[in-house]
């Protein structure tokens, strides 16, 4: 069954793999087919920016024709027509059939594309040059036209002259005739003179008018030369500047082809949400707020090393008063183990935390307490101190020692009548007080403190004696004399003699605290003759590797403040 469950499952697992290899390979080729279509499109139009060049080159070329066949003569221009009419022939036979030209396009052979576009753009181009010459050789006759025409119209011009001359003559004289005296005018018209002089001047003034009509077409057909000449002057012009068309139809029509498949794809369509959606500039803001937030931790580390960190090294020390003045001095404890064995002595009794309770006595007497002190409730729960369980019986014995947590150790701790010391609640595993004179506890805030904010520890708790302390924490609890002063991680330290003077002071590497592995403060105690309670390993027996983040994080914050 063993076996056959492993093949099954190994049939599983594979065909698994296998869909997502081919889910993999489907979007690769999805991907890439854009990709493709682009690189095709890109290739096609790198031919079209060629042959766009070598159009520029032909167009310069057709220019210098048509500036060097303006004034060039007949003989000339049919010889220039004569040769490139062969080159055009020449060319025309070296083109590929049509479906050969598609193929090539569809294959995207580009060194074929690229020789039939500039293939077709050399046949456009001698076209072009062609027509050049042929207009050049047109704008020729109507030079030689105009040019005639004006010899014409100058021989026309003084025949014009002289018949005006003799009209303007016979008409005086007609004239002069006619103003004779009746008995000469009917004399002259017995002998026929008048009609002499009549008809010279008719004679005379339509000689003019013959000359003069003649001269007028002469000017005509003069005017029709020029006008030609103009004409194909400009038709010149026109065809040598217009653009060549070559075959760039197809051409065009393929780019636009391979530009919209490439679109249709996945990453075209990707590259339009990308432009039309503005994320280029989406993804730099986003980098930016990216680095901000990056690098505030440590712009905020900078700030609190060079200037609230000396600032609140500078600050008076925390200093907890006891009634006298002075506190008891506690003894020292012995070192911590996994378990401490409770004598109670006459008139004592014990209060344990349920998890602490390893083994009791047979005899003696046991209830629940349901908090530590109940005049401060909500601290009793915070810290775990309530149901407990109450010991009497002189001489009972009672075994304490942590149930749940395979890192805790426990030490005893005597505070005598009249001592007192600043403890974390959640360090207290145990109290043996005297009956009918329960542990007295006192909370001191300190609201206006820096080194209070900057430790986020706003409230002390101080138990005075006389009672016996059991102390609990993760891989045991250091018991020690401050001496000369000591200085530890925050979290280390459980407790205190009540008379110490209790500071903070900045960490003594830098380069360990600017990257996050290290605290920024560390408490300090100065010297003095009180006792300390440190924890060895304070997150020994909790879940990961450091403190908790999220809503657990930020409510070890506020206990931690509140001094829980």
């Amino acid at each position: 069954m063993l076996i056959l469950k492993n093949i099954v499952g190994w049939i599983a697992r594979h065909f698994v793999l296998w869909m997502l290899l081919i889910a993999a390979i489907l979007v690769f080729n999805a991907w890439h087919a854009g990709a493709r279509h682009d690189a095709k499109a890109d290739g096609l139009e790198q031919v079209a920016a060629t042959v766009e060049t070598e159009r520029t080159t032909a167009q310069r070329e057709l220019l210098a024709l048509q500036s060097r066949t303006a004034t060039a003569s007949r003989e000339t221009l049919m010889a220039e027509r004569q040769r490139r009419q062969v080159d055009l022939v020449s060319f025309e036979n070296q083109r590929r059939s049509d479906a050969r030209r598609k193929l090539s396009l569809v294959t995207l052979d580009t060194e074929a594309v690229l020789a039939d576009q500039l293939l077709e753009l050399r046949i456009a181009a001698i076209g072009r040059e062609i027509a050049i010459v042929d207009r050049a050789l047109a704008a020729a006759d109507a030079r030689s036209a105009a040019e005639a025409a004006g010899n014409e119209l100058r021989r026309a011009q003084a025949p014009v002259r002289a018949a005006a001359q003799r009209c303007v003559a016979a008409d005086r004289a007609n004239d002069a005739f006619e103003a004779q005296g009746a008995l000469r005018t009917i004399s002259g018209e017995m002998l026929g003179q008048a009609e002499r002089l009549r008809r010279a001047e008719r004679e005379a003034c339509d000689d003019y008018v013959a000359a003069k009509s003649r001269r007028d077409e002469a000017e005509r057909a003069l005017a029709k030369a020029r006008e030609k000449a103009a004409t194909i002057a400009a038709e010149a012009e026109r065809a040598a500047t217009a653009r060549i068309a070559g075959g760039e139809a197809g051409l065009k029509a393929a780019i636009a082809s391979e530009r919209e498949a490439a679109e249709g794809s996945l990453r075209g369509y990707l590259q339009r949400i990308w432009d039309e959606w503005g994320l280029a500039a989406i993804v730099w803001q986003a980098l930016a707020a990216l680095l901000l937030i990056v690098a505030t931790p440590y712009l905020i580390r900078l700030l609190f090393w060079f200037v609230l960190a000396p600032m609140a090294e500078r600050r008076p020390a925390i200093r907890i008063h006891v009634p006298g003045g002075v506190a008891v001095p506690m003894p020292p404890a012995e070192r911590s183990r996994t378990s401490v064995s409770v004598v109670l002595e006459a008139g004592e009794e014990l209060l344990v935390r349920q998890d602490y309770l390893q083994s009791s006595a047979a005899g003696g007497t046991k209830h629940t307490r349901w908090l530590l002190d109940p005049k401060h409730p909500l601290s009793s729960i915070a810290s775990g101190l309530y149901f407990l369980t109450r010991v009497r019986g002189e001489g009972t014995a009672t075994t304490i020692s942590a149930v749940t947590d395979p890192f805790a150790e426990v030490t005893l701790v005597t505070l005598p009548d009249g001592g007192a010391a600043v403890l974390h609640p959640r360090a207290l595993a145990a109290v043996i007080q005297p009956i009918g004179r329960p542990l007295l506890i006192r909370s001191h805030w300190r609201l206006f403190s820096l080194n209070a904010w900057l430790t986020l520890q706003l409230r002390y708790f101080v138990f005075h004696g006389p009672a016996r302390l059991v102390i609990k924490g993760g891989r045991g609890i250091r018991v020690e004399q401050a001496g000369a002063g000591r200085i530890f991680g925050q979290d280390q330290l459980v407790g205190f003699s009540a008379d110490l003077a209790y500071s903070v002071t900045r960490t003594e590497t830098f380069w360990p605290y600017f990257l996050g592995r290290e605290q920024l403060l560390k408490d300090r105690v100065l010297d003095g003759e009180g006792m300390l309670m440190i924890e060895e390993a304070p997150l020994a027996g909790r879940r990961g590797e450091g403190a908790r983040d999220g809503l657990e994080g930020a409510l070890d914050a506020v206990l931690k403040a509140v001094g829980l």
